[in-house]
């Protein structure tokens, strides 16, 4: 009824909004469409399509944002007398926020399509902070919309925001895989990958994100792209393969390593991540003085250990791991100086000493040293040694296997027993 008034101000604001802007926000798509087929006396359209509310939005805005595809549609049919379109599909919020970036922010797949067949589409238009429409889809993992991107024929498939951030990098962050292979499979006429897969985000490439999470599946499907940077990496932090193998990613450190990744001491790495799996793998491509220079590393992460470490029995584990590893490849000097150096805070048999690792002392000192060295040496290194912190099983075994107990007149051999056997009945609360 009032719009059969032909003067009517039907673009009038109120608080803002116009009557075409609060019937798009409700949804109100008969309204909207009565509205948009309003003329004045002179057969004109007069609604303004584009009237933004205070904040910038505009009626088409507020549509994608809503999902209101029949509202979308009617907007962008709405012509002029030339049959020219009238609505500004790439009319911008104050923070670059276009209407096809919401659509795909939102997941709107028909409106996405509709927008895209739009000619003058700005699909590339970003943010003031330099995000597209393919790297917010990306990184929210909507494949589809990504692919109804990807087919557009003036998609920027490498631009990156600010700090560096592209679409690829964010499907791999956030593991959608399905994404990077859409990623992937877009190629120019001569078959060569259009995605640069060495982009970084501060220095951290794709394949550097994925090996940092142990995404195998990611790791794999980017080392399938020629030209791809294996030693690329941020500023003071390990190589690729480095990263892969001091965090014991098996799977990927082989993966890399037999891709020709280089810029890593494999060896030194694989021990201060003490994966002996990657050790034992590596080792045979490497010289034998690298090997030994590996086990002689291994070993020392047990030298200053604190008697209050919890899980003593994996730890007696894999240091016993290096330890054969060292003891065969090793000669009996360099054996000798490792776990009794002059510092005998630093040695081995700290370590071994504390309470639970019986077994691995009386391993290391008596089976091996003593095909070693002479037993002088050695009861000279158990005075040394042994105190409140051996027990008294431990330290009986050791006198019995050196012949010492023959000699408990000796004064030393004496002290060694009673502080064994003193400390043994205080763990044992024994009065």
């Amino acid at each position: 009824m009032l719009l059969q008034n032909k003067k009517i101000l039907i673009n009038k604001a109120s608080n803002t909004f116009s009557p075409l802007y609060i019937a798009t926000e409700r949804g109100f798509a008969d309204i909207v469409q009565l509205l948009l087929e309003y003329k004045n006396s002179d057969s004109k359209r007069m609604v303004d399509v584009n009237k933004p509310a205070n904040d910038g939005t505009t009626p088409l805005y507020v549509a994608v944002a809503q999902g209101f595809t029949k509202i979308v549609q009617l907007l962008l049919e709405y012509q002029d007398s030339d049959n020219k379109r009238m609505v500004d599909i790439n009319r911008i919020r104050p923070d670059g926020a276009s209407p096809l970036y919401i659509a795909c922010k939102e997941n709107r797949y028909q409106i996405v399509a509709l927008l895209l067949q739009q000619p003058g589409i700005l699909v590339n238009a970003s943010l003031q902070g330099g995000s597209t429409p393919l790297i917010i889809a990306s990184l929210k993992g909507f494949v589809p919309i990504v692919r109804l991107l990807l087919a557009h024929p003036d998609i920027d498939i490498n631009h990156a925001v600010s700090n560096g951030i592209t679409a690829l990098y964010s499907a791999c962050v956030n593991n959608h895989i399905a994404v990077i292979e859409a990623l992937l499979s877009v190629k120019d006429a001569q078959g060569n990958y259009k995605v640069d897969v060495n982009k970084s985000f501060l220095g951290e490439t794709p394949l550097y994100s994925a090996i940092d999470d142990n995404r195998v599946e990611i790791v794999k499907l980017l080392l399938r792209v020629p030209g791809i940077d294996l030693n690329k990496k941020p500023k003071m932090s390990y190589s690729p393969l480095c990263l892969a193998i001091y965090k014991g990613y098996v799977e990927i450190s082989k993966l890399l390593f037999f891709h020709g990744a280089s810029d890593c001491q494999i060896l030194d790495i694989a021990s201060e991540g003490l994966n002996f799996t990657l050790v034992d793998f590596f080792a045979p491509y490497y010289k034998k003085d690298s090997k030994l220079k590996f086990a002689h590393t291994a070993l020392k992460p047990y030298v200053a250990i604190e008697p209050y470490i919890q899980n003593k029995q994996s730890i007696t584990t894999k240091f016993l791991d290096a330890y054969e590893l060292f003891r065969m490849e090793h000669n009996p000097n360099d054996l000798h100086n490792l776990i009794f150096p002059i510092n005998k805070k630093d040695g081995v048999y700290q370590f071994a000493l504390y309470p639970g690792n019986s077994q691995l002392a009386y391993n290391l000192i008596v089976e091996e040293l003593l095909k070693l060295f002479q037993k002088d040496r050695i009861k000279w290194l158990l005075f040394s040694l042994v105190d409140t912190k051996a027990d008294k099983q431990f330290a009986m075994q050791l006198l019995a296997t050196l012949d010492l107990d023959k000699q408990v007149q000796d004064e030393k051999a004496v002290r060694v027993l009673q502080k064994a056997g003193k400390g043994y009945m205080q763990r044992k609360n024994i009065s």
